[in-house]
């Protein structure tokens, strides 16, 4: 069962209460650890400081995140070793599960993926999981929403109340729908003027739309470009043998296509031979996550891919 932020209003604020819930847990357990070394200010002299690193935020996640993906923080990477993992030492799977956040996070914060879908919502909470201790609160919160979406069928009120902020903004919402609602039925010979304003608004809302939806057809990306439009949710991984996995379902391509599947992958490998993962857009464009940032790779016919809906 799936919904979208269309269907459920206040879906991306309920991821977003999250990451921002995993943020500030993962400070405090720094703090914790670290504060009684390093004293107040513990978090300037813990840092692995680089060139471009600008202001840094103590409780942004992206921030920690780097320093103990990217940073190779040592300081960090003790801290979270004693909380998380009982003392024993992080291995590649357990720094996988913090790239995954660290490139999720991104996604969430700047759109990446539109609509938000529970798919993108389960992922995320999966991903928390993977790396949180079950007794921390948003683990807690994680755990919680993911047994709502495991099950057959739920409304998008069960989901969004999972959050009392969430829900409650969702209520309010509705509230001052209601109300409108009522000043509308009161105010007929108002609404009838207003519904020919708003369609007058909405007409030329819809030619703009498709205005940017024929430009947006008319460009093509190029290769080695940064790609900045939507990406469908699905996520697939390159192999250098050219396999291409598809993360979610643990499908390989070679089932549906054979050895084309390969072809595929050698040819992506020419532009992206690191491997790796791996998104879609609706049109076909494939893109590899080089250097922090999305990059155009090649093309495909979508029927010669998986299943994107």
């Amino acid at each position: 069962m799936k919904f979208t932020e269309i269907e459920a209003p206040g879906l991306f604020l309920l991821g977003i209460e999250l990451l921002d819930s995993a943020g500030l847990d993962l400070y405090q357990t720094l703090e914790r650890q670290l504060k009684p070394l390093f004293g107040e200010d513990w978090f300037a002299k813990s840092l692995v400081r680089n060139s471009e690193d600008k202001e840094l935020a103590p409780r942004d996640l992206s921030v920690l995140l780097v320093q103990i993906e990217i940073r190779n923080n040592q300081n960090f990477r003790l801290a979270i070793q004693k909380e998380y993992n009982a003392g024993k030492p992080l291995i590649k799977s357990d720094f996988e599960s913090y790239r995954d956040l660290r490139i999720t996070r991104n996604e969430w914060f700047h759109r990446t993926i539109s609509p938000i879908t529970t798919d993108e919502l389960h992922d995320l909470t999966s991903t928390i999981l993977q790396i949180f201790p079950l007794n921390t609160q948003v683990s807690l919160k994680s755990t919680n929403i993911n047994e709502i979406l495991s099950r057959d069928t739920y409304t998008p009120d069960e989901l969004l109340n999972a959050s009392g902020f969430v829900g409650t903004y969702v209520k309010q919402l509705r509230e001052i729908q209601e109300i409108r609602k009522q000043e509308q039925e009161l105010e007929e010979a108002m609404l009838e003027a207003h519904i020919e304003n708003e369609s007058a608004i909405m007409e030329e809302l819809i030619m703009e739309e498709m205005e940017r939806e024929r430009n947006s057809q008319s460009f093509k990306h190029s290769i080695g470009d940064p790609y900045t439009g939507s990406l469908l949710p699905q996520k697939y991984t390159l192999k250098l043998d050219g396999s291409i996995i598809d993360r979610r379902e643990g499908l390989e391509l070679r089932k549906k296509l054979g050895d084309k599947a390969i072809e595929i992958g050698k040819y992506l490998l020419d532009n992206h031979p690191t491997g790796g993962r791996l998104r879609l857009a609706s049109d076909g464009t494939v893109v590899g996550y080089q250097d922090e940032e999305w990059i155009v790779i090649g093309s495909i016919d979508l029927e010669n891919w998986f299943e994107t809906s």
